[in-house]
């Protein structure tokens, strides 16, 4: 066992230089434990040790010598500000990192702000006679990660709730330490600002009503379709997610990952059409700009807002599965179910039940201006975003050297081509003279529209062949599982033909024992035989030897009266 002593020099330092409340344990520490007054025996105490620390702003600041000698003393200073915020940056950063993306990323507003708010706390809000538990250290920057620290990601998926826990644990924390209403209302004043600076979306529910009001009219309608343009943090999925459960809405969002591309975008796009075109479900799909990892989703969401109809999304297997999902309610709908009006019936019905809810921030205007002007941008506008793009030189070169030129939309491709390729002018021989630069770009898009047609030829080729590879891959899978099962059977075999090696030398070393069991037999029969002459004389003999000792005790009796008497004598007196 551990004990902690918190302030392990509070006590009073009396005239013999000792402190009463800690020598009881000063006694346990050197001579491991106290003696018995009565019985006059120590009673040791095992298995325990001591951790203290001690407050630099009270109490006598030393303790007596020997209690001190017992410690290995560290010298503890109030950290600075970067390690305080180092330090719980770590702790909430660390449980909040596997939450909904936009939770995920308020480490740095949850810490920040709660640092400042200590700050001006600890600064404005002293001790005194009256208020001497005004107090503010570490202590209280740990009560609010613990608290924080207490969210459970299903019931946290949004800024919003985040932030207005960040409120609660706040008043918990330091508004009710306060005495008085005067200190809560100055508390107050601190922290109102500190939210809005941190957290514009908290404290705002009549706003965020207005929001909501809106939404629902817009998701409502048939082909309504929002976008919402606002920072990270204010709210904007909350209250889609909020409006759409009013209008009786299924939210769908997309869960992207590092692998995640145009194929696994394509599938989700499709699971929406049979969502809302076959099976008639109210949908809203939900996506924010941080899911757009590519900009080809871009061009797939201004299809399916302007016309419903996304190019090269749709095999024919997948027209005539939803054609004939709906081909009952076109017929009763007095329509002829043919298979041009079966398609367009599915398209309206799925840009009835489908809707669009964009969260976007308001830091860059391409992907606004992309779908306001429903893929059409006016050149004036295109030049002027082309300028805003082009302004630094090393992202602009960076977009151009990682363009995705495998998964561009032939749409794309075709009108480039329709548009520029065909004009004699646009060569980049033809433009170096006017422009280095232009000419580079200008031979870009030409090659980049000519690996596309190659790329289409290629791309079969290359599926066949990761086909190919995959069945090779199976059959070398399989041939390895064969292969370890030959391996089985012959360490099997190894197996038993070592036992039979090993049966086979104990059947000859038995039979070799009984070899020689056998000759041994065969020899004590010969000495048996050989020994039975002796029968007759060792009869004589056993009868003598009966006789002699019949007499035995007389010549014993005999033998020791002679020694006895005439032993000392020599041979003339005997």
């Amino acid at each position: 066992m551990v004990y902690f002593v918190d302030d392990m020099n509070m006590p009073f330092v009396d005239k013999y230089d000792t402190q009463s409340a800690i020598e009881l344990m000063r006694q346990k520490i050197d001579y491991g434990g106290w003696y018995d007054k009565i019985k006059i025996v120590l009673k040791e105490i095992t298995n325990t040790q001591f951790c203290a620390c001690m407050n630099p702003t009270a109490g006598s600041f030393n303790i007596t010598p020997r209690m001190q000698r017992q410690f290995m003393t560290l010298a503890v200073q109030m950290p600075p500000p970067e390690i305080v915020r180092s330090i719980y940056f770590q702790i909430i950063d660390g449980h909040i990192s596997d939450f909904h993306p936009d939770v995920a990323k308020m480490s740095n507003k949850l810490v920040d702000a709660t640092i400042e708010l200590h700050r001006l706390v600890m600064n404005n809000f002293l001790p005194s006679a009256v208020k001497f538990h005004y107090q503010f250290n570490l202590r209280e920057l740990s009560n609010m990660s613990q608290g924080m620290c207490r969210m459970i990601k299903d019931f946290y998926k949004s800024p919003t709730d985040v932030a207005r826990l960040w409120v609660h644990e706040s008043e918990r924390v330091f508004r009710d330490r306060m005495v008085n209403e005067a200190d809560m209302q100055r508390y107050d004043e601190f922290r109102l600002p500190i939210t809005k600076k941190y957290f514009d979306d908290c404290g705002g529910m009549e706003k965020a009503m207005e929001h909501i009001t809106r939404i629902a009219r817009i998701i409502d309608l048939p082909r309504g379709n929002a976008m919402l343009v606002g920072v990270g943090g204010s709210g904007k999925q909350s209250l889609a997610r909020l409006a759409s459960y009013i209008c009786g809405n299924e939210v769908v969002q997309i869960a992207v990952s590092s692998t995640y591309g145009v194929t696994e975008f394509k599938e989700n796009l499709l699971n929406l059409y049979k969502k809302a075109g076959v099976k008639g479900t109210p949908t809203t799909f939900l996506m924010t700009d941080n899911q757009i990892v590519k900009e080809v989703f871009l061009v797939y969401i201004n299809d399916l807002l302007s016309t419903g109809l996304i190019a090269d999304l749709f095999t024919p297997e997948d027209k005539d599965t939803f054609s004939n999902a709906v081909r009952t309610e076109c017929k009763n709908a007095g329509i002829l179910d043919t298979p041009e009006n079966l398609w367009i019936f599915f398209i309206d019905k799925v840009r009835k039940y489908l809707h669009i809810v964009l969260c976007f921030s308001p830091v860059g205007d391409n992907a606004c201006m992309i779908l306001i002007c429903g893929g059409k941008i006016p050149k004036d506008v295109s030049w002027n975003a082309c300028k805003k793009a082009m302004g630094n030189v090393d992202a602009f070169l960076k977009s151009l050297q990682n363009f995705d030129k495998d998964n561009v939309p032939e749409n794309c491709v075709a009108a480039v081509e329709k548009e520029y390729l065909s004009q004699a002018g646009f060569k980049a021989e033809l433009i170096r003279s006017k422009s280095a630069a232009a000419a580079g770009l200008c031979g870009w898009v030409v090659n980049i529209c000519k690996y596309f047609r190659i790329y289409q030829v290629v791309a079969p080729k290359r599926s066949a062949l990761g086909e190919a590879n995959n069945k090779l891959a199976g059959a070398n899978k399989k041939l390895a599982g064969i292969r370890a099962k030959v391996k089985e059977l012959q360490d099997r075999v190894a197996m038993l033909e070592e036992g039979l090696m090993k049966a086979t030398n104990d059947k000859n070393a038995a039979v070799a024992q009984a070899e020689k069991t056998g000759r041994k037999a065969q020899l004590a029969e010969r000495l048996i035989n050989g020994l039975s002459g002796e029968n007759a004389r060792w009869n004589i003999e056993i009868k003598r030897m009966t006789e002699v000792e019949g007499k035995l005790v007389g010549d014993v009796l005999m033998a020791s009266a002679f020694v006895s008497y005439a032993g000392p004598f020599n041979m003339m007196f005997r």
